[in-house]
């Protein structure tokens, strides 16, 4: 795909990546076929919360080669954060942010958790009554936390979007 990509469309590439799709050879082919813009989905700086309930088991070392790899190719990253997850504590934000600061990506994203139907997660929520009714409203996000949160306040939240906007810069 990239090789055909790079002669036949020669215009700039985004695409969203899991970290374990990073390769070597993946990363020379989006970089032959001019990506600019690879989102890749880290979500959450805690380990173990991201392989227990995102479905997401990779190691916070490897998100951070996934970015050196990217970087290292001249490729920007926009590293994806979720925040105002379900059953989310203050540790779990504090490993979010200490990760962000971390991970080295040329730029950073966030959004307040948004259930999706199809998801594990959403079952999740539904089943302890977690869904609000901002998500029927405003499905595809918003300023605030989606569901009712269990473990964290929107206190916390609004803290983390702060310091992940110092982080981030301007």
């Amino acid at each position: 795909f990239c090789s055909a990509y790079a002669s036949e469309v020669s215009q700039p590439l985004a695409v969203q990546l899991r970290v374990e799709q990073v390769t070597e050879g993946l990363v020379k082919d989006l970089a032959r076929a001019g990506c600019d813009y690879p989102v890749l989905g880290l979500e959450c700086g805690d380990e173990a919360y991201r392989k227990r309930f995102l479905d997401k088991p990779f190691t916070n070392a490897a998100a951070y080669e996934a970015v050196r790899r990217l970087e290292g190719a001249g490729i920007t990253v926009h590293a994806s954060f979720i925040m105002g997850l379900p059953f989310e504590t203050p540790q779990h934000l504090a490993a979010t942010v200490r990760m962000a600061r971390e991970i080295g990506a040329g730029e950073l994203s966030w959004k307040y958790y948004t259930p999706e139907r199809w998801t594990r997660l959403y079952q999740r929520c539904v089943a302890i009554d977690l869904l609000s009714d901002h998500y029927v409203e405003l499905p595809f996000g918003a300023g605030e936390a989606m569901i009712r949160l269990t473990h964290s306040t929107q206190a916390d939240l609004d803290k983390v979007h702060q310091a992940l906007r110092m982080i981030r810069g301007p």
